[in-house]
């Protein structure tokens, strides 16, 4: 029997359910006849108040989901006040009282009219703790088939690919459930909440929230950086600012060149300085990474920081060679090794530039391919 067949079955339209007022002893009733009415109607009830215990659990659990609260402390909120167990005990008395009055009723210590009395005064209880449930559900339901533009517009200015990907996997179940979801029945509150439609859609709109916080959790994730990688970043640009000093002292007298042509290594002959502008362009892009857009794992931040510069100077290196063949081809001959000396100042601004961003060095390598 359901829910509601139940609360207008046979032993609720008794006297004694009639009112809240004390009822009175029903004409030519014997305890044959009420018993077996009074045993049935206390298995009805125990079933419904041990129904209700995992239904306000849930319920209870989206609402502390649904609580308006800063992106941080939402990611926080534990769920521990929201357990099965935790909320047992709130209907722990009414199936005690219903115990009560079986027990009386199978030892005979009560009147049966008495009983009667407890036991509608516990379906009074149980009654409205349902009636409680069910608006309770309502106020939730009328949030779960809104729009979710805002979240969506978070994942998309999240800067760490891999976790935006992953939200956007989240997002994607999201819609998902959203469409199964009987948005119909719920906008005329045509679900019956204990019926097995009534729990899948709860159950729907529970895992709808759990994957919001789901996604709110890589929200935050991207927005903080471990304390690692900053202790990492710090001591790296230490590293960078004492090389840099190093590097001027030792060599500031050919750092500001006359001449690029004279400086060139042998084997590779590109000028040294224009390695050593590469260089600190690709420093440059570290330290611009820490600032403006960090990484959120360890070995990506190593894997930057090794490789990144020898990026740059191989970049450097062979920028340095494409624009020293372009000139040499739209030029018939410059001097004797030397380009043009208002040129290199430019190829060292180039060669920093190349070290410093990825796609003007993808710029320098495709007018070579022509």
């Amino acid at each position: 029997m359901s829910n509601a067949d139940f609360w207008e079955s046979e032993a609720t339209r008794q006297p004694w359910f009639a009112s809240r007022s004390t009822p009175s002893e029903p004409e030519n009733t014997t305890a044959d006849s009420t018993v077996p009415n009074l045993s049935t109607t206390l298995t009805q009830l125990r079933a419904i108040a041990t129904a209700l215990v995992p239904v306000e659990a849930a319920l209870a659990y989206l609402s502390t989901l649904r609580e308006p609260a800063t992106l941080e402390t939402r990611v926080r909120q534990t769920s521990e006040n929201t357990s099965v167990e935790s909320f047992r005990a709130s209907t722990r008395d009414y199936l005690d009282e219903l115990d009560e009055i079986e027990r009386q009723l199978q030892g005979g210590e009560g009147e049966t009219v008495e009983l009667w009395k407890q036991l509608q005064a516990t379906h009074n209880g149980i009654r409205i703790k349902q009636r409680s449930v069910e608006a309770l559900f309502w106020h939730l339901a009328s949030g779960a088939t809104g729009e979710r533009s805002g979240l969506h517009a978070s994942i998309a200015q999240m800067r760490d690919r891999t976790l935006q990907n992953e939200a956007e996997m989240q997002y994607s179940d999201i819609e998902r459930l959203a469409r199964q979801l009987p948005t119909e029945a719920l906008s005329h509150q045509a679900v019956d909440l204990f019926s097995d439609a009534g729990q899948a859609t709860l159950g729907l709109m529970l895992e709808i929230e759990q994957r919001q916080r789901v996604i709110e959790r890589l929200i935050l994730d991207d927005r903080s950086v471990p304390v690692a990688i900053t202790v990492l970043s710090i001591v790296y640009a230490v590293g960078v600012v004492g090389f840099i000093v190093l590097f001027v002292w030792l060599w500031g007298d050919g750092f500001l060149v006359e001449s690029l042509g004279d400086r060139k290594l042998p084997v590779v002959g590109v000028p040294w300085p224009v390695l050593a502008w590469s260089l600190f362009g690709s420093l440059a892009a570290i330290v611009y990474r820490f600032i403006h857009c960090p990484f959120r794992r360890l070995g990506e931040t190593a894997k930057w920081m090794w490789m990144r510069p020898i990026q740059g100077i191989l970049f450097g290196g062979a920028s340095y060679l494409i624009v020293e063949a372009g000139l040499s081809v739209l030029v018939d001959r410059i001097g004797a090794e030397t380009p043009l000396p208002l040129a290199d100042p430019t190829i060292l601004v180039l060669s920093f530039l190349v070290g410093f961003s990825d796609r003007l060095a993808d710029t320098v390598f495709r007018f070579a391919e022509r």
